[in-house]
């Protein structure tokens, strides 16, 4: 059929490339590198290229609640989580021009 050979795949679908961003991601284009990840002692958390650099970081479990915190200290945080339970918690990291969260795994 002609749609066939437009190689149309669904008729009655459409499909819109929409893309969404925090303004810092984008903008500020911040590097971050969390590692070991999962992790079993300590948490490390480098970035770079930042122009708005993260100044609080707030670990947090799946229920929201908060953890951690920890303030910048130059371009590198740490978290000793060797106290938590195994699982999965998410890191909070703020700037003035937005804020982050990553997954991380406790083991």
């Amino acid at each position: 059929t002609l749609a066939q050979l437009a190689e149309i795949q669904h008729a009655t679908t459409w499909w819109a490339d929409t893309q969404f961003f925090t303004p810092t991601s984008e903008v500020d284009g911040c590097r971050f590198q969390i590692s070991p990840n999962p992790v079993q002692d300590f948490l490390n958390v480098a970035w770079e290229d930042c122009t708005l650099a993260p100044q609080k970081f707030t670990l947090l479990d799946v229920a929201g609640r908060t953890v951690q915190t920890a303030e910048a200290d130059g371009p590198d945080a740490r978290f000793d989580v060797r106290g938590l339970a195994n699982g999965v918690y998410f890191l909070k990291m703020e700037s003035p021009a937005g804020s982050w969260v990553e997954k991380v795994v406790v083991e």
